[in-house]
């Protein structure tokens, strides 16, 4: 997993807890709708906790082979930015990206893709995320 964020390279490199990893892939089911989950985790020069996730819904790799399909991040399916959980941004209607199932194997488990949004916080401040990419089993 890795991407850019204001053309800074961001990978996995922090372990939030002792039974937790620095990058995650699921899938869930709430109120009988499926999620597609990812996130991973660093920190910046100053120590700063930053997150990458993305959250998108009705999305269920068991039912059919994905490659291919493509899903706009926006307001409804998401792409978020965070610093030290406090400095939030988000993906909205104005702000959108892109997250494209590059290949998906559903006998093997893995899926991977290639991502990109424009974000932003509350005070109008803009982050950009660019050339996203994954191969992770699930």
């Amino acid at each position: 997993m890795k991407c850019e964020v204001d053309g800074v390279e961001l990978i996995p490199r922090v372990v939030t807890s002792p039974n937790s990893g620095s990058s995650e892939l699921n899938f869930d089911s709430y109120m009988g709708e499926d999620f597609l989950t990812l996130r991973f985790n660093n920190r910046d020069k100053n120590n700063a906790f930053l997150a990458v996730r993305i959250v998108i819904k009705n999305f269920n790799p068991n039912e059919t082979d994905l490659t291919g399909m493509i899903i706009d991040l926006h307001d409804d399916s998401t792409g978020m930015y965070s610093i030290n959980t406090q400095i939030e941004y988000s993906t909205n209607l104005e702000y959108i990206g892109e997250f494209k199932i590059v290949n998906h194997d559903q006998s093997e488990r893995i899926l991977s893709s290639r991502f990109w949004y424009g974000d932003v916080n509350l005070d109008n401040e803009i982050r950009e995320t660019r050339n996203g990419q994954f191969a992770t089993k699930y």
